[in-house]
């Protein structure tokens, strides 16, 4: 079943089978895709800040917080950054690194507990790069109806699928790809949550096919 799926596919990232050099070795990867196209989702969120309200962005699956560090830079509109990672390794590194950086904080746990006990009003969930591929259709539900519950503020993804997911048609999620990793209908996912998609865009990188996507409840 898929959470069969998930313990697999997130096991690999986890202290024991992935180190923190990982992260060094693709980390000119964050570069091009924070530079290039997909960096019209800071625009995105920083517009939909002031009208959303929002006030904490919770990054899941933040592995080196390249990405999250670069955000909070960039909208000094939002107060409180954190990254969650299940890499206790990589983690400890971004806390040593991102030291004096009091507007960002970094903790290792399992994505869908913390977020049950931290997120709230205000709260905005985000992933980059390729983190919800890994999750089964139904981790994505509860994140989703987690947040809506406790009135966050709303998601913000950047996520790979497959070339071939007519998402206009096929609103379920399928496995693909060399990594043998899911292929979501994130609008599918959103709207049945009960959440209206703010933006949404598509731009390629490195042959693969990535989604934008910003959505927030339909209450907010």
């Amino acid at each position: 079943g898929g959470t069969a799926v998930q313990r697999a596919l997130t096991q690999r990232w986890t202290a024991d089978n992935l180190s923190a050099g990982y992260y060094d070795k693709y980390a000119d990867r964050f570069e091009q895709m924070f530079g290039g196209p997909h960096g019209q989702i800071v625009d995105w969120l920083k517009a939909h800040a002031v009208t959303a309200d929002i006030r904490h962005v919770i990054e899941l699956g933040c592995g080196d917080g390249r990405a999250l560090a670069a955000m909070a830079e960039r909208i000094p509109e939002i107060e409180g950054w954190t990254g969650v990672d299940i890499n206790a390794e990589i983690i400890a590194r971004n806390q040593d690194t991102f030291a004096d950086r009091h507007d960002l904080d970094f903790i290792a746990a399992d994505a869908t507990e913390w977020l049950a006990n931290h997120a709230g009003p205000g709260t905005l969930l985000m992933t980059f790069g390729g983190v919800m591929e890994y999750m089964a259709p139904e981790t994505l539900k509860t994140w989703f109806r987690l947040l809506a519950e406790k009135q966050g503020a709303g998601v913000l993804l950047l996520e790979p699928i497959d070339p071939k997911h007519d998402l206009a048609s096929d609103p379920a999620s399928h496995i693909w790809g060399w990594e043998d990793t899911y292929s979501h209908n994130h609008r599918a996912l959103l709207e049945k949550a009960g959440y209206r998609i703010v933006k949404a865009d598509e731009a390629d990188f490195l042959k693969y096919r990535f989604i934008m996507m910003l959505a927030a409840p339909v209450t907010s």
